[in-house]
């Protein structure tokens, strides 16, 4: 897993690998077990331990998602190279002076960095300030316009949706404690090491 994270080329690997399981050529996308494999065999998809799944099972469901990742471009989120440059990468993203200030401090107490900043989520329809996409968590930094009483109603739906969704939501208010809110998700930002 962590040669997957490190360097950019295995994942593509990997992918091309899988394609040459599943019987298909990772260069033409040819079946090349037309004639031998239906939707699995024994000798791609199908073992023992996985029986009561082999209904469910058909190596062309994931042929072209293999397909686009052989040929992927693999870069952290948040930006290539040292934990310093990442977090360069992600300041730049931040659209307010208290995100800078939120991101600062994820850097000053080593903990960890979110995966990336003013991701999209559009089943939801919205754009969190920071996203960690191992956990599925969305972070907002709220600075004094979520006072108002409109914004307070429109956060409070959009918490909703996300978690309905299985998101995970966690609101860094400006007045707030921050390390006590980091304090309660350790999963999530790690310990701090200052």
């Amino acid at each position: 897993m962590r040669q997957i994270t490190e360097d950019p080329a295995v994942l593509p690997i990997l992918a091309g690998k899988a394609l040459e399981i599943c019987h298909f050529d990772p260069i033409t996308l040819e079946d090349k077990g037309a004639k031998t494999c239906g939707k699995a065999c024994y000798e791609c998809l199908l073992d023992y331990g996985n029986q009561p799944d082999h209904k469910d099972l058909n190596r062309h469901s994931i042929r072209d998602l293999l397909a686009e990742l052989s040929k992927s471009e693999c870069r952290p989120a948040g930006g290539t190279g040292s934990r310093a440059e990442r977090m360069a990468a992600l300041l730049k993203r931040c659209d307010s002076k208290l995100e800078q200030r939120w991101l600062n401090l994820v850097d000053n107490l080593k903990l960890n960095p979110p995966s990336d900043a003013q991701y999209l989520i559009e089943s939801c329809s919205t754009k969190p300030d920071f996203f960690y996409s191992e956990y599925s968590a969305a972070i907002y930094i709220d600075g004094p316009p979520h006072d108002e009483p409109d914004q307070i109603r429109s956060d409070e739906a959009i918490t909703q949706r996300l978690m309905e969704m299985g998101y995970a939501v966690i609101r860094f208010h400006h007045n707030a404690n921050w390390n006590e809110i980091f304090n309660r998700h350790p999963d999530i930002f790690g310990k701090s090491r200052a």
